[in-house]
Parts: structure tokens; C-alpha cells; sequence
């Protein structure tokens, strides 16, 4: 918990949850819930008075935002702790400390360095902010030789790390990596076959060349197989050739995959023919994707969320993965569509069609698709096991309800 902190230290508690997850204390539970068990965890101890002086967000007063522990807690916390877990803020004294496994480091000026207040070759998880994370690292990274956890606790800055990071072989969590002409290469992640968990990738320059598809040949995703979530984020500036995304093959167990901001007119194969273990699936500002990838033939796929596909005029059969499956969707609870401005038609099946169509769907949601213009009936008929049909601001859509009676709660903007 960083219990070289002052006990009158202020604690952002989503900082605390992720130290928790880097450290093992939610491993048991699936990576994308682990946020949100490691809040439920804060509050039993909030509720259990291990905290106080709660700050409540401003614009929902039941999330706590930030806190400080009792003194007593923190006596008792360092003294189970002795040195094992340190923190270094920017007023802290910097007297030599031995024995540190678990360094929180919050200074940014480049006058201290973990070499010179702690044993660098025992520490095993660094925590800093991003900017502090670098020049921590940058200074240290050579005698870092048993890192096993490497934790931006801040949003990324977008900063980038020396190409020695790829000896770190050892390291189990690299929770954020950005590249791009000035940045890290993917590359430099090559022989990171030890990471596991959660990791996202941050684009933020073009692409587009020969040897950029060499580093993401040489990334080797698909051989760190302990890698179960993935987040590809590409912004603003950032092209990224087909050849590179083809490259950028997941690992097989990969279970949780966000692909957010890609600007390709199409998705690469890999995403139907490589990830049979896949349950979420999330893509988002693809903006200039003009069709969906056969996500239907996903055999394990429980959540999927399309957003912000701006150039989506049409959804076919294609979707669903056909022809060739005769179990479309076989494991297919929550389906969302949001913010799909151009969206006009979603093709229905035919009614004697010979497959099963999402066998397992419980709740299907369409939100924002101002120019859908009907659903699929006989699509939504095959699907017995519906229970919740949401639709909000898609004006053009007319509700033909005799054929969705089978639905226990639908919604609408008109609240029926």
C-alpha cells in the first residue's frame, strides 16, 4: 500500500487499486473486473473505519475520490511492512533505505535516483508516475535486473523508454508502452515473454513504413501467452499500415481486446482467425471502417461493444460470420452499438435459415445510431434467450412491436 508514506499522506484510491493489482491482490478475479473488485475491496475497508477524510467526486457523490489512513492503521501497517515498502514523494527525506521489494516513486527532479536511496537490484515493482517512472528507470534501468512489475499510476503522458527495457526479462507487468518515431519501438518488447495481465500499447506516431512492420513482427505478441488483456490505442496523429496490424498478432489466450482509435478502412484477419479464447471485445473511434470483421465465428466471445464507427453504413450477414457457421454468436451475452452516426441498415436473416444465432444473447442495446432505419425481426425472433432490448436516440428507427413481444424489458426514449 506504499506504507512509506506519511500517515497524514492524501491517497488517490485509484492509484491504491492498481498498486493492489500489480501486486497480486486480484489476481483471482477476471483482469477487466479487477478494477472494479478492488474498489468494492476500498469500500469494505472504508466502511470498516481503516479510513478517513474521504473526498467524494464532484459529479457522483458515492464514488470517494481520495482519503488518508488512521494513524493507527499506519503504525501498524509499517511496522508489519518494516521496509519491504517505500514511497518516495517530493518533500520525503532520501536517506539510504536497504531491503525495498516495492518502491512507489513520486519525484520527478532528476536529483534523486532509486540508486541512491535503495538497493536497485531488489527491487521488484516500480510505481511512478509516468514522467518520474522514465527518468527513474532511465537512471536506474541497468541495475534494475529483478524488476518484476513496471506501473504508470497516472493516465500516460506519453512517454517513452530506452530500448534497454527489453532485457528486462523478467518483468511480469509493463502496464503501459507507447510508441511512435520519437518513442519506444515495439520492438523493444521482443523478448518480454514473462508479462502477464494487462498491458496497453500507446500509438501516437504513423506507422506506415517497412521497418515498422519489422518491429511489430519482432513485438512478438502472440508469444507471451500470459498476456490475457491487450488495449492497441492509436491517436490522433497515428496511421498504421495493414501490414503492421497484421503484424501485431495477440497472444492465443488472449480473453479482453480493445481497439480504440484505429484509422484503417478495414480490420486484420487475425481478430476472427487467431483469438478462439477472446470473451470481450471492444472497438471503438474506427473511424473510417466501412464494414464489420465475421466476429460471429468467435466461439467464446461474451461482450461485444462497437462505438464511434463514423463510416458504418451497413451490417450484414458478414457480422455473423456467414456462410460458413451454422453457430453464429454461440456464446454472445451483451451487445452494444453507440455513437454509429452513419448506420443505416442492419441486414435481417432469412426465416428459414438452418443455424443458431446468438444462442446466449441477454441483452442487446443501441444507442446514438441516428439513421438505423429497422431491425433484424427474424434475427431477434431466433434469439429466445433476449431479456433486455435498450434503444436511445435513433430517431429513424420505428419499432414494429408485435414482433419483439417475446423481450421481458425493453426500453425506449419514450420510456416504454
Amino acid at each position: 500500500m506504499g506504507t512509506g508514506r506519511s500517515d497524514n499522506t492524501v491517497i488517490n484510491v485509484d492509484k491504491l487499486v492498481r498498486i493492489w493489482m500489480a501486486q497480486g491482490y486480484l489476481s483471482t478475479v477476471e483482469n477487466n473486473q479487477q478494477e472494479v473488485r478492488g474498489r468494492e475491496y476500498f469500500m469494505n475497508l472504508a466502511m470498516r473505519s481503516l479510513f478517513h477524510e474521504l473526498e467524494m467526486d464532484d459529479k457522483n457523490t458515492s464514488v470517494i475520490i481520495s482519503c488518508k489512513m488512521h494513524d493507527i492503521v499506519h503504525d501498524f501497517a509499517q511496522l508489519l511492512s518494516k521496509n519491504d515498502c517505500y514511497s518516495i514523494t517530493g518533500t520525503k527525506s532520501t536517506e539510504k533505505v536497504l531491503s525495498v521489494h516495492h518502491l512507489c516513486w513520486e519525484r520527478t527532479d532528476s536529483t534523486v535516483t532509486p540508486v541512491s536511496v535503495c538497493d536497485v537490484e531488489k527491487i521488484r515493482s516500480l510505481f511512478a508516475e509516468t514522467l518520474a517512472c522514465k527518468r527513474a528507470y532511465s537512471r536506474s534501468g541497468q541495475r534494475l535486473i529483478n524488476l518484476r512489475h513496471l506501473i504508470t499510476i497516472d493516465t500516460p503522458k506519453l512517454e517513452s523508454f530506452p530500448q534497454d527495457i527489453g532485457n528486462l526479462t523478467q518483468l511480469r507487468t509493463l502496464s503501459d508502452f507507447v510508441v511512435g518515431k520519437g518513442s519506444s519501438k515495439l520492438g523493444y518488447i521482443g523478448k518480454l515473454n514473462q508479462l502477464q495481465g494487462y498491458v496497453s500499447i500507446h500509438v501516437i506516431d504513423s506507422l506506415n513504413a517497412a521497418e515498422d512492420v519489422v518491429e511489430a513482427q519482432n513485438a512478438a505478441l502472440r508469444m507471451k501467452p500470459y498476456i490475457k488483456e491487450l488495449r492497441l490505442n492509436f491517436y490522433w496523429a497515428s496511421e498504421v499500415s495493414m501490414d503492421v496490424m497484421e503484424a501485431l498478432i495477440p497472444p492465443p489466450n488472449l480473453r479482453f481486446l480493445t481497439i480504440n482509435g484505429y484509422r484503417g478502412t478495414q480490420f486484420p484477419t487475425w481478430i476472427t482467425l487467431s483469438l478462439n479464447n477472446l470473451r470481450v471485445l471492444t472497438l471503438s473511434e474506427c473511424f473510417n471502417c466501412t464494414f464489420l470483421p465475421p466476429l460471429g465465428k468467435l466461439p467464446f466471445l461474451e461482450i461485444l461493444w462497437i462505438r464511434l464507427m463514423d463510416e458504418l453504413k451497413h451490417v450484414g450477414n458478414e457480422f455473423l460470420g456467414l456462410p460458413g457457421t451454422i453457430n453464429t454468436f454461440p456464446k454472445l451475452k451483451k451487445l452494444r452499438f453507440s455513437y454509429c452516426s452513419e448506420w443505416e441498415e442492419w441486414t435481417d436473416i432469412k426465416p428459414e435459415v438452418g443455424f443458431s444465432v446468438m444462442p446466449s444473447l441477454k441483452e442487446l442495446e443501441l444507442n446514438c445510431c441516428e439513421k438505423l432505419n429497422s431491425l433484424p425481426y427474424c434475427l431477434l425472433q431466433r434469439v429466445s434467450s433476449l431479456e433486455s432490448l435498450k434503444i436511445k436516440m435513433c430517431p429513424c428507427l420505428e419499432l414494429d412491436w408485435t414482433e419483439i413481444t417475446h423481450i421481458q424489458n425493453i426500453e425506449t426514449d419514450d420510456g416504454m
